[in-house]
């Protein structure tokens, strides 16, 4: 089982780096050791990798081995290792064997404790992999990090959480050997629900050294009483979220503000701070709905039942009755229609082998999608995306060939 730190670890470098008074508030608040369904397969799927890795057993094999033997399934807590999960522990395997065949004299360790604490106490963190050898010509030390959630996908490129548990790696007596042998260091991800592939990323030994000045720099200003609270994208995961005084006075600036007065320089500063205030409604909202359905009162407020959209009770007596009932034809009652380009891409994996699945894949979506354009949004420069015409450049382009004589 992963171990991570509450003080300074891998998945809150971020946050305590750029928000230096979450470590006070989130002792002041406490941490609650809740789980998810969610979570509690992340951390079997992680389970199942490590015993994989170490026993060199596919995970499709391990699944097929518990079903022939009639054994109960690996759990961990709720969650069970089925049909479905397994394909993703698969996917993550079938990278994890990609990595290995490309790196010559490959030599691996699965879940390693990593250790910061030669910069200070309580610097600690759990890597789900890593490994040494020749990697495009260059001795090589790296990790990966096994994320199995469908959200938003992570990217491996300048990840501070990479990078710390790669600096405990280096300070690990037992990697030191690997970590002065090496040239080039690989920050690498793999999230089977966004890619099949490893997002890998190769960094310096200078990179390094510079993340461990923001370690160092961080472990001493976390301490300090007066440390600054900072709102920012890093609040998302934070346990003090509700209660953090910036947001709340983040929250009370906001309604005190008309939107249709504001000037440009008021949307620039506010724009991305909305879905800091967006996330904080949305958080509000769910533990007052787990506080009264677990019996709590709140006043001015009840839950009910939320209703979905309508359903046939029984799709085949409902066919048989519209058709002799209602008279109507099989091409009035069904649809046939082709599968999403998503959903044909999932056939397409399952049918083929990996290489020429993907090669199937690249042609599907070169000749036959595209993506249309349905309207325009808002997004910081930083996004890649080219910006669209804004309504006076498609206008000026209008009345460009038009010749317009004003008099008074």
């Amino acid at each position: 089982m992963s171990e991570h730190s509450n003080r300074i670890g891998g998945s809150s470098l971020y946050r305590r780096a750029n928000c230096p008074g979450s470590y006070r508030e989130e002792e002041r608040v406490g941490r609650e050791d809740t789980s998810s369904e969610y979570a509690d397969e992340g951390s079997l799927l992680h389970n199942v990798m490590d015993f994989c890795i170490e026993t060199n057993d596919r995970p499709l094999d391990l699944f097929a081995k518990y079903v022939q033997d009639g054994e109960g399934f690996p759990k961990f807590n709720d969650a069970e290792l089925n049909a479905e999960n397994v394909k993703l522990a698969q996917s993550a395997w079938e990278m994890y064997d990609g990595l290995r065949s490309e790196v010559r004299g490959f030599v691996k360790a699965s879940e390693v404790r990593v250790s910061l604490e030669a910069i200070g106490p309580n610097l600690f963190g759990t890597s789900d992999l890593a490994w040494f050898g020749e990697y495009r010509g260059r001795p090589t030390l790296g990790i990966v990090d096994w994320k199995f959630g469908a959200g938003v996908g992570v990217p491996a490129r300048g990840s501070m959480q990479l990078g710390f548990y790669m600096l405990g790696l280096m300070l690990d007596p037992d990697f030191a050997e690997y970590a002065e042998q090496a040239e080039q260091f690989a920050l690498a991800i793999g999230q089977p629900p966004k890619s099949d592939d490893l997002d890998m990323w190769v960094t310096t030994r200078e990179w390094l050294k510079m993340l461990e000045t923001v370690v160092r720099t961080t472990n001493d200003a976390i301490d300090n009483p007066k440390a600054p609270l900072r709102v920012g994208d890093w609040c998302r995961w934070c346990s003090a979220f509700t209660s953090c005084s910036a947001i709340q006075k983040l929250g009370e600036d906001a309604l005190s503000l008309a939107p249709q007065k504001m000037t440009a320089v008021e949307y620039a500063y506010w724009l991305p701070r909305l879905d800091q205030l967006k996330a904080f409604a949305n958080e509000v909202e769910r533990l007052a709905k787990s506080e009264v359905d677990f019996g709590a009162a709140i006043a001015g407020w009840k839950v009910v039942e939320a209703i979905g959209n309508r359903k046939l009770v029984d799709p085949d007596v409902t066919m048989d009755w519209l058709r002799k009932t209602a008279k109507l034809r099989v091409s009035d009652i069904e649809e046939k229609k082709i599968k999403s380009p998503a959903q044909l891409e999932k056939t397409i994996k399952a049918a083929h082998k990996k290489d020429r699945a993907k090669a199937l894949i690249e042609e599907l979506n070169e000749r036959f999608v595209h993506r249309p354009i349905t309207g325009t949004k808002l997004v910081p420069n930083s996004d890649p995306r080219p910006a669209a015409a804004s309504a006076g450049d498609v206008l000026g382009r209008a009345l460009g060939g038009i010749d317009v004589d004003f008099q008074g």
